[in-house]
């Protein structure tokens, strides 16, 4: 795993200090692919949630993103390198962009 991606997905939740989310998820062994569908889950998480004013769990956030965004996931992140031109992911973008896209 690159340590700018990890770095961008673990900004948030982790300051200068000993992150246990990123020691795990740099000695997991996934790829940056994976780490960025992770964050995107999160994001989804996040949406779905405030969208249906209940906590919908990580079981629902996945669920609804394999039904539902998993193969625009991989066109858009596989296609279209612009959101990893920059020094920080955009993650935000990416999501949208997942959404938006047609198949």
């Amino acid at each position: 795993m690159h340590e700018r991606i990890l770095e961008d997905i673990c900004r948030d939740e982790c300051d200068k200090k000993y992150c246990l989310v990123k020691e795990m998820m740099l000695h997991s062994g996934i790829d940056d692919r994976t780490a960025v569908q992770f964050k995107m889950v999160e994001i989804h998480k996040f949406n779905l949630s405030n969208s249906q004013n209940k906590d919908i769990g990580w079981t629902g956030a996945w669920n609804d993103w394999v039904m539902n965004h998993a193969k625009s996931f991989a066109d858009v992140y596989d296609n279209q390198s612009e959101y990893f031109t920059k020094p920080r992911l955009k993650y935000r973008q990416l999501y949208d962009a997942v959404l938006a896209y047609k198949q």
